[in-house]
């Protein structure tokens, strides 16, 4: 793997738009230089292969005759998409409403700090993003309280609806934290809406497959340890709406 993609496949914190940024801030430093920005094409979908925008990004470029263009015009289209997409979601969210979110998705929390909610937020095992997520809600004034990710199930009852970011969207479902597919099910079985809030840059083409996914250390969960440590899980279409 290119040396300067290393430190993003080795990332296991942030989500796929803080990625996608730095990896857009990688090729524009080698966009005049072909058979550099050639490698780092290549190589930019193995760093995160879970993550559509990745894939997407080096399959835009590798089309285009003026990569250093078509960079910025990747960035450009997925700013407006996200930007379109928080106040679609805004107008749909009434005040006042009790949200459960999983994980820490930017663009749910550009939603949530736009409305006057109440949140339960999960901590996100193993890595505990959701924790971040939490202080940044609690910070700005929103009703938001943290629950350990086992307990979504049990307070889904309890609310409106299930909001979500997206790492990925194919024919085979939804990819994001690993714990969404039950959340979902749950959410399905209480009868309380799933939405997914997902750019253009988040949908991989028709017929996409999906690499066989790593686990990580088992450090992570328990020291000295047998485990399986999977960061992403799917879900199913039908148990979930995108916005």
């Amino acid at each position: 793997m290119h040396p300067e993609l290393i430190p993003l496949a080795k990332d296991s914190i942030h989500g796929a738009s803080f990625l996608l940024r730095q990896a857009a801030d990688i090729l524009l430093r080698h966009c005049h230089n072909l058979d550099e920005l050639q490698r780092l094409l290549q190589d930019l979908p193995k760093t995160q292969p879970w993550m559509a925008p990745l894939f997407n990004l080096a399959r835009y470029v590798q089309k285009s005759l003026e990569p250093c263009k078509a960079i910025e015009e990747f960035l450009a289209k997925e700013a407006r998409e996200k930007e379109a997409l928080i106040q679609k979601a805004c107008r749909q969210m009434n005040d006042g409403e009790r949200i459960l979110t999983h994980s820490h998705s930017s663009l749910v929390k550009e939603v949530l700090l736009q409305k006057r909610v109440e949140v339960f937020v999960t901590e996100s095992r193993p890595k505990r993003e959701g924790v971040e997520l939490y202080r940044i809600l609690r910070k700005a004034g929103i009703e938001a309280t943290l629950i350990i990710d086992g307990a979504a199930a049990y307070l889904i009852k309890e609310c409106d609806r299930v909001l979500l970011g997206a790492d990925g969207v194919g024919e085979f479902g939804l990819v994001h934290k690993i714990g969404t597919y039950p959340i979902a099910l749950a959410a399905k079985e209480a009868g309380v809406e799933v939405d997914v809030l997902a750019t253009w840059a988040r949908f991989w083409p028709k017929g996409f497959v999906l690499a066989p996914q790593p686990t990580k250390p088992c450090g992570e969960i328990e020291p000295n340890s047998r485990c399986l440590n999977y960061y992403f899980d799917i879900t199913p279409s039908h148990l979930y709406q995108l916005l």
